[in-house]
């Protein structure tokens, strides 16, 4: 073995923002062990702070509203009905301002992607089931929202919704590993810089800087290089589809644009993830 090398893995790296190889490799692929990462979900969180999640808020809204109804009938192609998906919209589960094509945004549940997602991802869950073209509650959903510490809940919620669920579906980017299994490292970056309103190339200029090796997987076009592709599809997963979706932070800037949008931290992100870092 060759100490010098084995040593080097346990050094902090500028690239990684004082992250050592090893320490980085357990963010990228252990990210929740305890043994081998140092991101913590806080355990003391209280209930009351983790429904101010806003994603979190919203998967409970659904499965309640749905709980409500069930078993709720799908349309003739599989999706969730008008009605329903209005009466989330109007309580506040909406991601993203919708254009009025009529005199309201939900025609069907595709016209809101955000909640098309969270249909999705609860049935990923095993938190919704389908049976003769009608959706309900699962024992497991049952029970989640049944207990009394919302902790375990939570923590299934964020979990497969960073390691499981597929961040690069429908945005039309190419396939990038490491633009989600680098989540643990953009947190930081957001903890440690985003006090201050900072533009999102802020961040994946670092990010670009820590892994150089992304730009592979985007391929330059006659409009755009590799660069810039892998910008607008970090800006789009991590930022307005993970971060934003959270509420952990806040962006402003015109959001149909693919560039010029700034980003400021919200107090939610550092109260609900520590690090088990001494040095």
């Amino acid at each position: 073995m060759d100490f010098n090398l084995f040593q080097r893995n346990f050094q902090p790296v500028t690239e990684f923002e004082g992250f050592s190889p090893n320490d980085m490799h357990g963010l990228l692929h252990n990210p929740f062990s305890k043994e081998q990462s140092l991101f913590r979900i806080n355990p003391l969180i209280s209930d009351e702070l983790l429904l101010k999640i806003r994603m979190f808020n919203d998967i409970i809204r659904y499965l309640n509203t749905l709980k409500d109804c069930q078993p709720l009938k799908l349309t003739p192609k599989g999706n969730l009905p008008r009605n329903f998906c209005r009466e989330l919209y109007d309580t506040g589960v909406k991601d993203e301002e919708l254009p009025k094509m009529s005199a309201h945004p939900i025609r069907v549940e595709l016209d809101s992607l955000y909640i098309h997602v969270i249909n999705m991802f609860t049935k990923m869950l095993g938190l919704t089931k389908k049976r003769q073209s009608k959706i309900s509650l699962t024992k497991k959903a049952n029970d989640r929202l049944n207990q009394q510490n919302a902790f375990r809940f939570f923590h299934d919620v964020f979990s497969a919704y960073t390691q499981e669920f597929n961040w690069a579906y429908s945005d039309g980017h190419p396939q990038s590993w490491i633009v989600q299994a680098g989540f643990c490292f953009s947190v930081f970056l957001v903890q440690k810089y985003g006090d201050e309103l900072r533009p999102i190339d802020f961040y994946s200029d670092k990010f670009l800087c820590a892994f150089p090796a992304t730009v592979r997987d985007f391929t330059e076009t006659s409009y755009s290089s590799k660069e810039n592709m892998f910008k607008n599809t970090y800006s789009l997963r991590v930022f307005q589809r993970f971060l934003q979706r959270f509420g952990f932070v806040e962006i402003s800037g015109n959001k149909y644009a693919s560039e010029g949008l700034s980003v400021r931290k919200t107090p939610l992100i550092d109260q609900i993830f520590t690090w088990n870092i001494s040095r």
